[in-house]
């Protein structure tokens, strides 16, 4: 199709996006830029360039070129969560918050993913308080979901509620049986409020559950 139309930006950036799954960043970066050459009015093109360039960890290039694709489309969630994934790659979890929350107000279709990722964000800026609400948000909508009950008994054990951490890690525990990171940190919240029998006992199961596992 190059061959036959070389100005065909759909084309170009068809090629673009199978460069970047091929790790080809300067080949993808080059398709992109050419496609948005022809046709600078598309978001389309600024926003895969965007994701290119983050890719190839280029950081302060791909938030110039989000910046133009909300310009031109300012109501499409998918650019807000591939910048705010950006922002996390570059640890600044407090931009990443903001467009996370930007993403959910323009009705995300994965508001798991959303959620699950803004308390990330939140727990590394210790608010464990927003972090727990966020994860509550995944659990209320998939509440097996061990990697939020996981990361909730976490945030609660850091915020010294130990009864409700020693609950997730618990119910991490009847979900997944042989998770030793589950009874090591169900282990230290029952350490931490005294309950040394209990800690003890998780503690061991830990070392045991670990053990069995392969390296």
């Amino acid at each position: 199709m190059l061959d036959r139309e070389p100005r065909c930006a759909p084309a170009l950036n068809g090629l673009g996006l199978a460069q970047d799954r091929g790790a080809k960043f300067s080949e993808a970066v080059a398709a992109f830029t050419s496609a948005i050459n022809i046709e600078p009015t598309n978001p389309a093109y600024w926003h895969n360039r965007a994701c290119c360039y983050r890719n190839a960890g280029r950081f302060e290039e791909a938030l110039q070129d989000f910046a133009e694709a909300l310009r031109l489309d300012p109501e499409n969630p998918t650019i807000y969560c591939n910048r705010a994934t950006t922002y996390r790659k570059m640890e600044n979890y407090k931009a990443a918050i903001a467009d996370y929350g930007k993403e959910l107000a323009l009705k995300s279709e994965d508001p798991i993913c959303v959620y699950t990722n803004r308390a990330y964000c939140e727990a590394k800026l210790l608010d464990y308080a927003a972090a727990i609400q966020d994860y509550t948000r995944v659990l209320e909508r998939d509440p097996t979901n061990l990697h939020a009950l996981h990361n909730r008994g976490i945030s609660n054990q850091r915020s010294q509620r130990f009864a409700e951490a020693v609950r997730d890690f618990t119910e991490v525990i009847r979900l997944s049986p042989n998770n030793a990171n589950a009874f090591f940190n169900r282990g230290c919240c029952y350490d931490s409020i005294g309950d040394v029998r209990s800690a003890v006992a998780d503690y061991t199961t830990a070392l045991e559950k670990d053990i069995k596992q392969p390296a």
